[in-house]
């Protein structure tokens, strides 16, 4: 059984296109005083340069641009992040027709983006096909933030301990600037059969067990978290009513708890991890419903919670 495919159902971008009619279009004959007057065409008699500036708009308007990358005054540095997240998802080198199509630019401007993350080693090329892949770069700053938010080492000593000793998957997150919860350090027990967790993993900061805690810390009224709850794409759809009493279960016991409302047939357990008095990711414990019985169960929240404390600053 695969959790890590949660995110290829629930958070991959479909690429799509949308075809443009490229032929010019001649505007009708207009009269004025008298006279018929025709606007020029501006297709195949305008000039080259004009030709060159038309195309390249709709070259623009020929692809759908990546549906992760925000709307921001600098577009080139959402064209260079949306490149690297297509290269992310990407199982094998894509060459830049296919990127420029994907993210929605024409293929010079996109030429000119990859050639500045291959200066700044983000992204690698090819020397013989030209084609691109994630450069060795993005390890070293991807290092140094989980170093400077969550210590690693510390990190996976605790999910190594619990995993180990209730043989479950365990899990850390980190809250990123969209809402979301990124996966960044997992561990497996030795055991025959275990729920396998993707490092790099997004899902809502609203959904599983860590939306109940998350719910928790925040004081909204109930029509706001209603809101927040209709959001989320649940396997099996809760009651706002369940889901409610859950987060009070969570701001009670400092432990948010789904039981295969989120993911089918897995329970999720997490504890808060908090950066300056607040929650910034969590520790998680996912598990097959019904292998905990009640006092193992709590033995393991209190594992939680404690690891938690000790990753918290």
């Amino acid at each position: 059984m695969t959790f890590g495919g949660l995110n290829d159902i629930r958070g991959k971008t479909i690429f799509g296109q949308h075809v443009v009619n490229m032929k010019s279009q001649a505007e009708p004959a207009r009269r004025a005083g008298g006279k018929t007057r025709v606007k020029k065409d501006q297709g195949v008699n305008a000039s080259p340069a004009t030709r060159r500036r038309k195309a390249s708009l709709k070259g623009d308007e020929a692809a759908s641009p990546d549906e992760d990358t925000p709307t921001t005054r600098a577009p080139a540095v959402n064209r260079a992040a949306a490149i690297l997240r297509l290269l992310a998802r990407s199982d094998a080198p894509l060459g830049v027709n296919s990127i420029a199509r994907h993210v929605g630019i024409v293929p010079s401007t996109c030429h000119h983006i990859i050639r500045a993350l291959e200066i700044e080693d983000l992204i690698s090329v090819d020397p013989d096909d030209r084609r691109c892949s994630i450069g060795l770069g993005l390890v070293n700053l991807a290092r140094r933030a989980l170093n400077q938010n969550l210590p690693e080492a510390n990190a996976q000593f605790e999910l190594d301990s619990i995993a180990e000793e209730f043989k479950l998957t365990t899990s850390l997150t980190r809250l990123d600037n969209r809402q979301r919860m990124v996966v960044v350090a997992v561990a497996e027990p030795e055991v025959p059969f275990a729920i396998r967790v993707n490092i790099g993993q997004r899902l809502p900061v609203w959904a599983s067990a860590t939306g109940r805690l998350y719910a928790s810390t925040l004081d909204l009224p109930n029509g706001k978290l209603q809101k927040h709850f209709n959001a989320v794409k649940w396997a099996v759809q809760p009651t706002f009513e369940e889901w409610h009493s859950q987060v009070e279960y969570a701001r009670t016991n400092g432990i948010g708890v789904d039981r295969g409302f989120f993911v089918p047939g897995i329970e999720i357990h997490a504890a808060a991890v908090h950066e300056y008095g607040r929650m910034q990711g969590t520790i998680a414990a996912l598990t097959t419903i019904g292998t905990q019985d009640k006092n193992r169960e709590q033995e393991l929240h209190e594992a939680l919670r404690t690891a938690a404390e000790r990753l918290s600053t």
